[in-house]
């Protein structure tokens, strides 16, 4: 095997998994291929620190998590590599879950799975995470200085945990956030639908959000958060007329039930355009919210006459769940005078993710066996390749 500097011929390589024995006789053969006699101190677990640090041109780095999985590198690890840095512009987590398995053992933990791997990628642009509920314990997180696109899908953070993992972010562009419901009680017979103590409220999230005046995208997807017999305190009014680069905003309806939010009634017809910035380009509501959805039409209208006066030049597209649709009356003026201002108005649904093995058990369809290749690490470090997929199983230590 050629030294790496010499790695010309980049392709990829179709997804593999290996067991622990494996992994182990694997990691022997990089240390005898590399001469790194200190790699021999390393477990079968560091075979992931060693494949990514030994590929040149690795940018896309997908790992899936096992339950109870440790860290996907270790500190230690890349020390004995002697690693400060990885090239690493995108990284995808997730947990290899059923529903079931998610919510009674636990959504994973960025810090628990994650902070050494993160704290070298400092080039890392795109941060992706499945599954994912926090960053606890409470402590400083690695900065992420590159970070433009960050994901979470099938998540549930907390206040703390979502202000920590912003701040650690300072050009960020876009922001993606799925809302899964909270842990299931012992019995593991139903979610918790109606508790959301544990997530953080929208409000909250608009400033800190709010600190990243770069921000063009913003999806927020609180369809799954549960709610609560009570109001939460404090309630408060929302806006995101201050962000000046957004363009693209998606949010659930139901954060304008008078259960969370805290504006005048006798002010409704004024919300859409006290909660939109002037650069909007597009804008989406998913969701139920009943017997408010009188509210929200009153302030549809005032947007539709805003837009007739020219502001939100930029506008383009407004979307609303076809669950909640407008009365016809109300319907008829929204779509005259969108069509006259050239903005396009629809009725739509937007599905929400589930777990890696959703509601049963089983493995995902195989590939058939006339297109399924076994490719080792071996192969992939003589490939120098640019995006690897990694699976990780309880077990590898």
């Amino acid at each position: 095997m050629q030294h790496k500097k010499n790695w010309k011929f980049i392709r990829r390589h179709p997804r593999a998994y290996i067991g622990e024995d494996e992994a182990q006789a694997t990691l022997q053969e990089l240390t005898q291929i590399l001469g790194m006699e200190k790699l021999q101190k390393l477990s079968a677990g560091d075979l992931v620190t060693v494949l990514v640090t030994e590929l040149p041109n690795l940018e896309h780095c997908s790992i899936q998590l096992g339950p109870y999985t440790d860290e996907i590198v270790q500190s230690s690890a890349l020390q004995a590599a002697d690693i400060s840095h990885l090239p690493l512009r995108t990284i995808d987590i997730c947990l290899r879950a059923t529903v079931t398995e998610a919510h009674c053992k636990g959504l994973l933990n960025l810090r628990w799975c994650a902070e050494p791997l993160l704290s070298v990628s400092t080039k890392l642009e795109t941060l992706n995470l499945h599954v994912c509920n926090g960053i606890s314990p409470k402590a400083p997180f690695p900065s992420l200085p590159k970070l433009k696109t960050l994901r979470l899908t099938y998540s549930r953070l907390g206040e703390w945990d979502l202000e920590v993992l912003l701040s650690s972010c300072i050009g960020l562009r876009n922001f993606f956030y799925e809302a899964t419901f909270g842990l299931w009680p012992q019995d593991c017979f139903a979610p918790a639908f109606y508790d959301c103590s544990d997530h953080f409220q929208l409000a909250n999230a608009v400033k800190y959000l709010s600190r990243h005046t770069t921000l063009e995208t913003i999806h927020m997807d609180l369809r799954w958060r549960g709610h609560t017999p009570y109001r939460p305190q404090p309630r408060a009014v929302f806006s995101f007329r201050h962000f000046p680069a957004l363009k693209h905003l998606f949010l659930s309806l139901d954060e304008f039930h008078s259960q969370f939010w805290a504006g005048d009634p006798a002010k409704d017809s004024e919300l859409l355009i006290q909660l939109l910035p002037q650069s909007i380009v597009s804008f989406h509501l998913a969701g139920h919210i009943t017997d408010d959805l009188y509210r929200l039409e009153k302030s549809l209208l005032c947007l539709v006459h805003a837009v007739s006066r020219g502001q939100f030049p930029g506008l383009e597209d407004v979307g609303r769940d076809q669950n909640e649709e407008l009365s016809s009356e109300c319907e008829c003026r929204v779509r005259k005078v969108f069509t006259e201002a050239g903005v396009g108005f629809h009725y739509d649904s937007w599905r929400t993710t589930s777990t890696t093995f959703g509601d049963g058990g089983g493995l995902p369809t195989r590939t058939p066996r006339h297109r399924r290749q076994r490719v080792g690490p071996i192969a992939c470090l003589e490939a120098g390749a640019q995006e690897v997929q990694i699976l990780m199983e309880p077990g590898w230590s």
